[in-house]
Order: C-alpha cells, then sequence, then structure tokens
C-alpha cells in the first residue's frame, strides 16, 4: 500500500536513525515487486543495525527477488558466524521458507519457538508462509503456540 510507504518515509524524514521502520518498508517495497527500492531501504537499514542482521536483511530481498544464489550464501555466512547470537530465527525461518528449502525453514521455526522469540506469531499472516500453511508441521507449531485454536479451518 502507498500509504505504507508514505508513513515509513515519514517516520524516516523525522528520525533516519529510527532502524525500527526500515525492516517494515522493505517489506511494504517487496509485496509491491519494488526490487531496487527494497534494496536501497536495505542499504541504509545495513548501516544502522549490526553485520548479521544487514546479512539476513539482503538475504531476504535476495530471496524475494529470486537471487537464490546469493542469498543462500548470505544464510550460510550468517550460520558459520561467530555472532550468530543475534540471529532473529524466525526470520531465518522465513527466508528458507521463501526459498522453498521447509526442512531447514522448519529447523529455525522451532529455535524460534525454543528462544520464545515474540516474532513467530507472524506465522499467521507473513506471505513467506503461505507454500506451508497445509504442512503438518506448520498445523502442529501453531497449536504449540496456542494459535491453532484462534484460527477458522481454511
Amino acid at each position: 500500500p502507498i500509504w505504507a510507504i508514505e508513513q515509513g518515509k515519514k517516520v524516516i524524514d523525522m528520525d533516519p536513525t529510527f532502524s525500527s521502520v526500515y525492516p517494515s518498508l522493505i517489506q511494504v517495497y517487496l509485496a509491491k515487486s519494488m526490487y531496487s527500492e527494497a534494496l536501497a531501504t536495505a542499504d541504509i537499514y545495513s548501516k544502522l543495525t549490526d553485520p548479521t542482521d544487514a546479512k539476513l536483511t539482503y538475504g531476504w530481498v535476495y530471496a524475494c527477488m529470486g537471487r537464490v544464489e546469493e542469498s543462500r550464501r548470505l544464510l550460510s555466512e550468517v550460520e558459520r558466524s561467530p555472532e550468530k547470537k543475534s540471529v532473529r530465527p524466525f526470520l531465518m525461518a522465513s527466508i528458507y521458507f521463501l526459498l522453498k528449502d521447509n526442512d531447514a525453514g522448519f529447523e529455525w521455526l522451532e529455535k524460534a519457538y525454543t528462544a520464545l522469540d515474540r516474532t513467530i506469531y507472524g506465522m499467521v499472516v507473513e506471505s513467506e508462509l503461505d507454500g506451508v500453511r497445509s504442512d503438518p508441521r506448520y498445523l502442529e507449531m501453531l497449536d504449540r503456540i496456542g494459535l491453532a485454536k484462534h484460527l477458522k479451518p481454511s
């Protein structure tokens, strides 16, 4: 939605160092297939966040763009990094799901659950998980986090 882009830009105009707005703006750009804008926004965000998060952000953007090798290379770097403590497990899962590597996606979803990563609740709405919603592992995780009973069967 254009209004989301406008609001994101207003926040950035007020405070360009407010890093929390950038991932949301990137997500909107990706949803609208505005890849050059998503990459430009990732460039700015990468200067405001830690290197591990920057790599994951680029990995996410590249996966959405179909740049599979670049995305996988960044995921591999993050997984081998001694800085793994700053990894956001749900974002890792989302990227793997985008890359159609569902087994790795579910491994990282389990890590998100174990780490009490609050962003795991996004699994209900994030489009990256659209391809696995009928997978028994997805349904089991929904049950474990307590959301299955609140959702209507599709």
